[in-house]
């Protein structure tokens, strides 16, 4: 029932603490300007980010869980503070990937950290402060369209909501139920066209927090197969995968890996003719596709999950034949 509070207060006060984010952004001369590899066409407010976190962190309050989760919210602080820098005034990547890694060593530090290499600590804190790191920028580069990087956070935390449910991770489906009501009351304001931007303050927070709530759940207790520790992994196989496919893109033409372009998943589906909100929606249902997965791997045989992840690489392949056999070409070609 906690989790169920928690969804509904973050989701009251995103839509409520939203617009007056975007006003307090427009008052304080807060706004994105279009121009360079953007795609919007006109100013809009950021700030967006702070009703995301606000929300979040009422929400835990009141569910109970903000001392069990009190490092995690505590090292998103800082997360946050640093994204909220840079939407204001411009920060450089150095500043925010060191704010970030000493964020995600607190965390480790704190006994939140992979425990599949249990024994293993010169292996489980590198890997663990990756992944945090990792998906943290994950998220902050899938902010590249109206609505798709608040809407495929809602979709991941409502995935590891279902798997905690399924394992009685009660603590854990609170806080994940923050994050999925706090980016469902943003999206209504985020959707194309936007009213308001969530700006790295939004993304950074939102990946930060379920990079860590991944880690702190529990996936495998020595029952049945190995397989659900790759839960994680589908659940975020669509950041993972833009990730992966823009840094590539970027290394293979040797441009800055730091500079933003327009070569991300929702553009390239773009480029093969799609408008902007049914790329979005698409990636919607391929996020939630890959995803839905994670909540089946505990409870199947080496075989049904083997056959599983391959039903997830698929997807992903399908979606690569798409962009290479589509157009021939990325957004930026155009």
């Amino acid at each position: 029932m906690n989790a169920v509070y928690s969804f509904g207060t973050a989701l009251v006060a995103a839509l409520v603490l939203t617009p007056a984010a975007a006003a307090v952004a427009l008052r304080l001369g807060v706004i994105d300007e279009p121009g360079g590899h953007k795609g919007h066409a006109k100013a809009t407010p950021l700030l967006g980010g702070v009703a995301i976190a606000a929300a979040i962190a009422v929400a835990a309050a009141i569910a109970g869980v903000a001392a069990r989760f009190a490092v995690i919210l505590g090292a998103a602080a800082g997360v946050f503070l640093v994204g909220l820098l840079d939407d204001c005034r411009g920060t450089p990547v150095w500043l925010r990937l060191l704010v970030q890694t000493c964020a995600a060593l607190a965390v480790v530090w704190s006994g939140t950290r992979a425990t599949f290499l249990v024994g293993h600590a010169w292996i489980t804190v590198p890997v663990t402060v990756l992944w945090i790191v990792g998906i943290t920028n994950a998220f902050n580069l899938l902010d590249n369209m109206d609505g798709l990087s608040a809407g495929v956070a809602g979709i991941a935390a409502a995935m590891f909501l279902l798997v905690c449910h399924e394992t009685g991770q009660a603590a854990e489906a609170a806080a994940l139920s923050a994050v999925a009501g706090a980016a469902a009351g943003f999206l209504p304001y985020n959707f194309k066209p936007a009213r308001v931007f969530m700006g790295d303050a939004g993304a950074l927070t939102l990946g930060f927090v379920i990079a860590c709530l991944s880690v702190s759940m529990t996936f495998y207790k020595y029952e049945g197969t190995a397989l659900p520790l790759a839960a994680p992994l589908l659940v975020l196989a669509i950041p993972l995968f833009d990730t992966a496919s823009v840094l590539w893109i970027r290394i293979r033409r040797g441009t800055p890996l730091t500079r933003g372009d327009r070569n991300h998943f929702s553009h390239r589906l773009v480029a093969l003719g799609m408008g902007e909100r049914t790329a979005v929606v698409t990636i919607y249902m391929a996020a939630t596709a890959i995803g839905l997965g994670a909540v089946l791997l505990k409870d199947l045989s080496w075989w049904g999950g083997g056959l599983l992840l391959v039903q997830a690489a698929l997807v992903l392949g399908i979606v690569v034949l798409m962009e290479t056999t589509g157009k021939g070409k990325s957004a930026d070609d155009h």
